[in-house]
């Protein structure tokens, strides 16, 4: 599950209280292999660092554990040398050696960004006790909104509790932004019952 602000505060709190960038080296470290994160949340700690040389190990380190992959080019902002922005960028070229900046490469493993089978399978359980379609509707989109990371394989679960193309679109579109494999939304379409919604999603894939 992606880090919430509230957890971020306390750990950049702690940052920018150690007064040495080999403490606040030491502590980020920590927190960037233990947590899946956001870029800015990561771009944050980094700033809290002075050396560039170690903003950069940051930001690398970051990588495997990273929610938000597409906007990695963004952390370019945390260097104020060009030699070391120039490194960076060498850096994530290297990354995508055949998918250019695609945001979630086929062959990336997102380590630490995944919901649980049981906690998932609560998730189902609660959503299907919900009579309405609204309050359905509604539901999903917060679990989805909370939980953050969902493979497609979970996203297409949650689509066969609906009984409408309507509402199964709706919630795919919705999805797709939680998605740890967002390479592979296209096959959420196989949910849709009409050739239309399939084509709807799926022009609405090729426009994001």
């Amino acid at each position: 599950m992606v880090m919430n602000r509230e957890d971020f505060q306390i750990l950049y709190d702690q940052l920018t209280a150690i007064n040495n960038d080999r403490g606040k080296m030491s502590l980020a470290l920590s927190i960037v292999k233990n947590n899946c994160l956001t870029v800015s949340y990561v771009m944050k700690y980094a700033l809290t660092i002075n050396d560039e040389e170690l903003r950069l190990d940051l930001i690398k380190a970051s990588y495997p554990r990273l929610f938000d992959l597409n906007n990695l080019r963004m952390a370019s902002q945390v260097f104020r040398y060009e030699r070391t922005r120039d490194s960076f960028m060498q850096y994530i070229d290297k990354q995508y050696p055949t998918h250019g900046y695609d945001p979630l490469p086929s062959n990336q493993k997102i380590v630490g960004c995944f919901v649980k089978d049981d906690e998932f399978a609560d998730m189902v359980t609660l959503l299907g006790k919900q009579d309405f379609n609204n309050a359905r509707l509604s539901m999903a989109q917060q679990m989805f909104i909370s939980g953050k990371c969902f493979t497609v394989k979970q996203i297409l679960e949650v689509l066969r509790l609906f009984d409408t193309d309507t509402s199964k679109v709706e919630i795919a579109k919705f999805a797709t932004d939680y998605c740890v494999e967002r390479d592979k939304c296209y096959l959420l379409a196989d949910c849709f019952e009409f050739e239309s919604s399939k084509k709807d999603f799926l022009a609405f894939l090729a426009g994001k």
